[in-house]
């Protein structure tokens, strides 16, 4: 039986078989841009639509330039575009049955990493921004490997895999390089996810996930020096380094905020919630340009009803 929505569920049949219930949801996702003065520590202006429609994003990543815009979808298929910053271009990287989400560009802009099903599992794969030159960069075993996250300077990749994260040494044939793994998070075995590699290559930001796979609240830096790690904040998601290495962009998915996290003298700056309503949520931070002067975010919206089908 064919009913009018994308998903449905919850299915109840009342006593006499004539009437069912069922719950539909539709979800929409926009990709949005904002100015920002990261000198005055705020945004400036109003955020404006880049991508919005039937359109389902999963992931994005700005180029370094700033004039394009990679992301990833979320649905039946799952596939990589790239996107110029005002919304105007929009070019279809991969297309076929596999899952390819997580992209990330290379300091010089020249490759896209990602990570994509297409070997019979996650591995980390790149592309150039044309959509030429699809290249497998890891071949692991274990858990799958998530979001790559470049080093600065190009030579390296860091991942997660949901149970720890890794380290990874570009240029070496396939299978050659053996991923090495950061430390566990505390002494209860909690993981670390990284999510972004700080400019001056000293340091990593990411969230942490228990055992259990349930995330406890918080932002926490990983430094590359000492080999210790640092709690940041009791909240937040998908943090993301601003070019002096020192503050941090992230988004509070519970409460819908854009946050700027110092990791220096623990402040936290509220800047932006005016863009969402009830029913949005901030779902995630693209990295900012190397000047910093314009965030990306996503939201996403979903709407839910309650239908009857009489039968005749």
């Amino acid at each position: 039986m064919t009913v009018p929505s994308h998903w449905c569920g919850f299915v109840s049949v009342s006593r006499d078989g004539r009437n069912l219930l069922y719950t539909s949801r539709e979800e929409t996702s926009g990709v949005r841009k904002v100015a920002f003065d990261p000198d005055r520590e705020r945004v400036t202006g109003e955020a404006v639509s880049v991508l919005s429609g039937s359109l389902l994003v999963r992931d994005i990543g700005p180029s370094p330039d700033g004039k394009w815009l990679a992301l990833t979808t979320r649905g039946a298929r799952e596939n990589l575009l790239v996107i110029s910053a005002d919304g105007s271009q929009q070019r279809q990287l991969t297309n076929d049955s596999f899952k390819n989400r997580g992209p990330s560009w290379s300091p010089d802009g020249k490759r896209i990493a990602f990570y994509s099903s297409r070997s019979g599992r996650y591995e980390i794969w790149s592309v150039n921004p044309d959509g030429s030159g699809l290249t497998q960069l890891t071949r692991t075993s274990g858990n799958a490997v998530w979001h790559p996250v470049w080093s600065p300077d190009g030579k390296w990749l860091a991942f997660p895999d949901g149970t720890a994260s890794y380290l990874f040494t570009l240029g070496q044939p396939l299978g050659a390089e053996k991923p090495q793994p950061l430390p566990a998070l505390n002494e209860a075995g909690d993981a670390f996810l990284v999510t972004s590699w700080s400019p001056d290559g000293r340091a990593l930001a990411g969230v942490g996930i228990r055992p259990d796979g349930t995330f406890p609240p918080g932002i926490v830096i990983y430094s590359l020096e000492s080999k210790t790690y640092r709690t940041l904040s009791k909240s937040g998601s998908r943090p993301t380094w601003l070019a002096d290495s020192r503050r941090i962009v992230c988004g509070d998915p519970t409460a819908g905020k854009l946050l700027l996290l110092d990791s220096a003298s623990g402040r936290t700056v509220r800047l932006l919630d005016a863009a969402f309503d009830a029913n949005n949520s901030l779902a995630k931070v693209g990295r900012p340009l190397r000047d910093d002067r314009i965030i990306f975010f996503v939201t996403d919206h979903a709407e839910s009803d309650i239908w009857r089908i009489t039968l005749k």
